[in-house]
Order: C-alpha cells, then sequence, then structure tokens
C-alpha cells in the first residue's frame, strides 16, 4: 500500500512540475497570440507565436475565384467522342486519351486525371437534360482555364464556349512605337531596356494602338509601374549680382592742377536669393486619348517600388486610340512592363458561355493600401498572421491580435488545480484527523472512501511533511520581478481569495493552505498589465537571458530532487521494493521450511499410524485368541 502510495504522490509532483514549467519554459503560453475578427463571416484569421500585437482596418474588396464554367442543357444520351483532350490551368497542362463514352464516364475521367489542377461535374438540371461543369482546383487570374486539342471542339459543342473576334493588344516596347505627345520626344526623356520602358522626371509620350478600339466593354488595361526615388542635389543659391558698371567719373586740369569728378553711387536693392525648385509629386501618370479628347486613368499609388495596375476601361472610356505618359515628378522614375489590354473572359480565341465563376485575384485593402493575392489564404502579408477572406464587404473589418489570455489563464488555473490536488494528499497521508477528508466537497463517495483507508498512512513521514511546507511557502513568497506584482496575491490567487458567498467549507479549506482564485482579479491583471504576470511565474533577474526566479520557476526545481530518475521519491519506492523483496523471499523461505516440515510430520504421522495400526491388529489377535480359551 506504501508503495501505491508514493508512487501516487511522484506522478502528482510530476504533474504539478510540469504544469509549472508551462508557464516558463518555451512553451510559455505567454508568448501565445490569437487573432479575431469583428465579423468572421468576412475574414477569419489565425495567429502564431510570431505575431505581434496589433489592431488593423481590412476591407475586403473582392475575394479570389477559380474558373468555373457550365455547358448548355445536352440529352441524356450525350455521347462525347474519343479524342485526345486536353487543359491548362495557369502553366500547367493536362492531357488524356478519352476512348468516347458519356458524359458522366468524361467527368470522372477528367476529375480522376486532374486531382488538385482541374475537376468537373454532371447534373441534371431537368428530368431530361444535363449539363457538364468545369472548375479549376486553382484561384487567381493566373490560373485561368485553356481548352486543349479536342477538348476546343467539346466546348464549343456543348455550348460551353464561343468563338469570338480578337480585341486587345500587348505592348511590346521600342523606339518605332514611341510617339511624341505635348511637347518634342527625344532620347533624354526615356529610356527602353529589357521590354521596360522608364520615363524620367519631366518627360512624356504616347503609346498609339496598332488599331484604335472602339469598344472598351470588358477590357482591362494592365501595367506594372515601379517608382524609383532619385537622389535629390544639395541646393545651392545662386550669388548675389555685381551691379551696373559705373564709368569714370573723369577729371579737370586747370593751371597744373588735376581735379577729379566725384564717383556715381548706386544704392542697390537687398539681395534675396531665389528660393529652391519646387518639389513635384504627381501620381496622375496614365492618360488615355480617345475619340473625345485625353481622359486621364486612375492614379498610381504614392509608394516606392513595383505596383500593378489593373484598370477596367469601360468604367472610364468607351474607345481608346492611345495610352499617354506623363511624369511630371520632379525626383522620380517612372518604368513600365507587361503593358496590354486584353479581355480577361477571353480563353485564347474562345469565350466561356455560361461561367458561373471566372479566375480572379483576392484584393483587401489594408489599412487603405491594396493588396492583391491569387488566392483566399494569406499568410505573407503580417508576419505570423494566416487571413482567410471568406466574403467581400463593403465595410472594413478590425483584425485584432492579441495575447491569448484564455489559454493563460487555464494555464494558470491548471497549476493551482494539481497544487492544490498534491497538497490534498499530502494532508491525507500525514494526519489522522478525519475532517480534512469531509471538508472537501469535490469527493465522490468512492473517492472519500479510498482517502480513509490511507488516511495518516504516512503520518510522522519528514520528507511528506517537509515537501508539503516548503511548497506552501513557495506559493506565498514574494518575488523580485522589477513590477508591482510580486505575490501570487496581486492577481487574484491566496488561501483567501474566495469572494462574497463562498461556502465555509471552502473557507475552512484555505486554512489548510489550499489556493483559491478570484477569477475577475486574475482576469484584470491578465488584461492591464500581462507581463507583469508573466514575470512573476518566471523572471530572468540577473539578464543572462536564462529564467531563474518565479513561482513556476522555483516549484520546477524544488521539484526536481523528488522525482528525477533516482530522486527522492525514487529512492523510497526502491527501498519499499527492497523490503518487499526481502519479505518475499522471507516468506518464501518459512514457506520451504513449512513445507519440510509438513512433510517430516507427516512421515512421523505415518509411521504412528503404522505403530498404532500394527498394535490394534495385536489387540485383536490377543481379543481373538482370549475368546478361544473362553470357548474351551
Amino acid at each position: 500500500e506504501q508503495q501505491r502510495v508514493w508512487q501516487e504522490v511522484n506522478r502528482k509532483l510530476a504533474r504539478l512540475q510540469e504544469s509549472a514549467k508551462k508557464l516558463y519554459s518555451f512553451e510559455s503560453p505567454f508568448k501565445e497570440k490569437v487573432a479575431s475578427t469583428t465579423d468572421e463571416s468576412v475574414l477569419r484569421a489565425t495567429a502564431t507565436r510570431e505575431a505581434r500585437e496589433t489592431e488593423i482596418q481590412i476591407k475586403v474588396l473582392q475575394i479570389a475565384k477559380a474558373d468555373r464554367f457550365l455547358s448548355a442543357s445536352l440529352p441524356d444520351d450525350y455521347m462525347v467522342p474519343q479524342g485526345e483532350y486536353g487543359f491548362a490551368v495557369g502553366e500547367e497542362k493536362l492531357t488524356f486519351s478519352f476512348e468516347g463514352g458519356d458524359l458522366q464516364a468524361f467527368a470522372r475521367e477528367l476529375t480522376d486525371r486532374g486531382k488538385g489542377l482541374i475537376n468537373a461535374s454532371v447534373v441534371k438540371d431537368t428530368g431530361e437534360t444535363q449539363v457538364i461543369q468545369i472548375e479549376s482546383d486553382k484561384t487567381g487570374s493566373k490560373n485561368r482555364v485553356t481548352f486543349l486539342e479536342d477538348s476546343v471542339q467539346f466546348g464549343l459543342d456543348t455550348g460551353m464556349l464561343t468563338a469570338i473576334e480578337q480585341r486587345g493588344q500587348s505592348f511590346r516596347f521600342s523606339d518605332e512605337i514611341v510617339r511624341p505627345w505635348t511637347k518634342p520626344l527625344n532620347g533624354e526623356i526615356y529610356a527602353i531596356s529589357d521590354n521596360t520602358l522608364t520615363l524620367f522626371p519631366g518627360g512624356e509620350l504616347s503609346l498609339p494602338l496598332r488599331s484604335p478600339i472602339s469598344e472598351t466593354k470588358g477590357l482591362v488595361l494592365e501595367v506594372e509601374v515601379t517608382l524609383t526615388e532619385i537622389e535629390k542635389e544639395k541646393y545651392e543659391p545662386p550669388p548675389p549680382p555685381p551691379g551696373p558698371q559705373i564709368p569714370d567719373p573723369g577729371s579737370i586740369t586747370f593751371e597744373d592742377i588735376n581735379i577729379k569728378n566725384r564717383p556715381s553711387q548706386v544704392e542697390l536693392p537687398e539681395w534675396k536669393p531665389p528660393p529652391p525648385p519646387e518639389v513635384i509629386k504627381d501620381m496622375q501618370v496614365l492618360f488615355a486619348q480617345t475619340s473625345r479628347g485625353v481622359v486621364p486613368l486612375p492614379s498610381l499609388k504614392d509608394i516606392t517600388g513595383t505596383q500593378k495596375i489593373s484598370i477596367p476601361l469601360s468604367d472610364f472610356i468607351d474607345n481608346i486610340s492611345a495610352i499617354n505618359i506623363r511624369n511630371n515628378n520632379t525626383n522620380r522614375e517612372i518604368s513600365f512592363k507587361n503593358l496590354s489590354i486584353f479581355d480577361p473572359e477571353l480563353r485564347g480565341e474562345y469565350k466561356p458561355s455560361n461561367p458561373i465563376s471566372q479566375a480572379s485575384d483576392a484584393l483587401i485593402s489594408l489599412n487603405g493600401i491594396e493588396v492583391k493575392r491569387e488566392s483566399n489564404i494569406i499568410d505573407d502579408l503580417i508576419p505570423g498572421v494566416s487571413l482567410e477572406l471568406v466574403s467581400e464587404s463593403e465595410k472594413s473589418v478590425n483584425l485584432k491580435v492579441e495575447p491569448d489570455r484564455e489559454t493563460i489563464k487555464e494555464k494558470i488555473i491548471t497549476l493551482v488545480g494539481n497544487y492544490n490536488q498534491l497538497l490534498t494528499d499530502l494532508h491525507i497521508l500525514t494526519r489522522v484527523d478525519e475532517s480534512i477528508i469531509e471538508d472537501i466537497e469535490y469527493f465522490t463517495e468512492e473517492e472519500r472512501k479510498a482517502a480513509r483507508e490511507k488516511l495518516g498512512l504516512l503520518q510522522g513521514d519528514i520528507t511528506l511533511n517537509q515537501l508539503k511546507s516548503r511548497l506552501q511557502t513557495i506559493m506565498m513568497n514574494s518575488y523580485p520581478t522589477n513590477d508591482e506584482i510580486n505575490l501570487l496575491a496581486r492577481i487574484g490567487i491566496s488561501t483567501s481569495a474566495a469572494r462574497p458567498g463562498t461556502t465555509t467549507a471552502l473557507r475552512i479549506a484555505s486554512l489548510r493552505g489550499y489556493l483559491e482564485i478570484n477569477e475577475d482579479v486574475l482576469d484584470e491583471m491578465l488584461r492591464k498589465n500581462l507581463p507583469a504576470v508573466e514575470k512573476l511565474f518566471g523572471f530572468d533577474s540577473n539578464g543572462d537571458l536564462i529564467v531563474d526566479s518565479g513561482v513556476a520557476y522555483s516549484i520546477d526545481s524544488y521539484g526536481k530532487p523528488y522525482t528525477q530518475s533516482g530522486g527522492i521519491i525514487g529512492q523510497k519506492i526502491q527501498n519499499l521494493n527492497s523490503r518487499i523483496s526481502q519479505t518475499n523471499t522471507d516468506i518464501e523461505n518459512y514457506n520451504r521450511r513449512l513445507e519440510s516440515k509438513e512433510a517430516e510430520l507427516r512421515r512421523e504421522f505415518g509411521m504412528m499410524e503404522g505403530a498404532l495400526q500394527s498394535l490394534e491388529e495385536s489387540s485383536r489377535a490377543i481379543q481373538n485368541l482370549n475368546r478361544e480359551r473362553g470357548r474351551d
């Protein structure tokens, strides 16, 4: 029984150590972060330990979508002919041979071969007809679905694709396509290299289209623009002007006397140097040349670096013949790359007839800055935070990253609970007062019965009494933390933290050293002074970046000699095992001696029984002899 009791004490002390270590080691919940949003139907977020505490306004302007095309209604007996079918999703291609079959068989073949890339499904839209849906597994404008080989004819036959006339233009920059706009053109205002056009400060030019576009509906202008700051030259004002040149006033000679005229005097105004040249920042760079004149297009963002501009032309103009570019900035070069006008709905020479959704990027506004990604999962924008875009919204959503106070509170409560459980066992084992058991309200009848059986079992054991006393001291001690919070009582944890309405039994229990938690106080301290609470459980007192003080550190350190392999409790258990082993050996020896004695007694008893039987036979023989003599 003592062996089992010591093992239980060892387990509960180890559990207390573990819960203490989690409050100051690398697993400390004080480093955990939690992310929340004011509207999870629009935006969800998760945070890791690396995230920083912050609060950000995010507006979901557009969620990323994948191409999802639907066919026209087809008869139930529609058959897909044999052929080589191919699809591309962005730059990834899939081709396969199909032996021919119904629409379901084709959809299964495409889905099986296109796992992670593209899938298809068939739905009966009426009792006699069906439609096939082809959907990309990847979102983003780069992952548009293109029909290849026999898939093109399949798309046309099923009414999924429509052949259209090509519109738009991609620009390849060269001196041949550059034209003057409102100023004469010279090679000093721009440069072209690797299909990148760079416009220097004060420069402007025009890029005519190969052929004017008379209808811009559905067309988008896209271009990558890079703003580069130019180092400003230090301004040195010019020196003051020298003033007018005054001629020699001359002189006269009379009778060998030379008399000079008085020189002229000119009063010069006070010299004021001209102001330094004005620094101009003008983000109105792109203009469209239309049949009605020049129309300014949306301004660039005033940020250094590369930005991708996407402009739906029909929102501003209905026709276009040229793109005009002007750089009015004094200290910035502007470079343009991958300039094109295109219809995003086009798939080569074809357009989806019944698009349910089309490949597009996610677009959000982060504190007023527009950010574009090809997925609705964004984990490279805010360090340590992963965003999940759920739906678009006209209103901004507030994202808050803060310490995970609920987890911290849960770990602290676990520590206090484990401490109270261990202290309960130590009281029961070292004392014979049955009221200790009766005062514990949460015990079941089975637990009370088990507690009574071990009540006072180790009364007077110095090891347990020292352990109990030291643990209570650790919980009551003051710890240097360079903050006002240096006691557990300051955060609502003490033997008398009970609030009004606490039962008498709990108040009596508190006198035995059990800790109580005032959750209102704990919540307030976690909210107002979390760093100080963290230091109370684990603190680096000498600046060597190693925790060497605090409640949790002290519990873990003090418990190690007891619970480590070969420690104090281990030795107790080992001694008990030795005593049990010796007792078992003694019992076995006694059993062998008993068996030997029993065999000896059985042998002697057999001999006695044999002698008795011999005597009885002699007695009967004598009796028979006497009877025979009596008859004579």
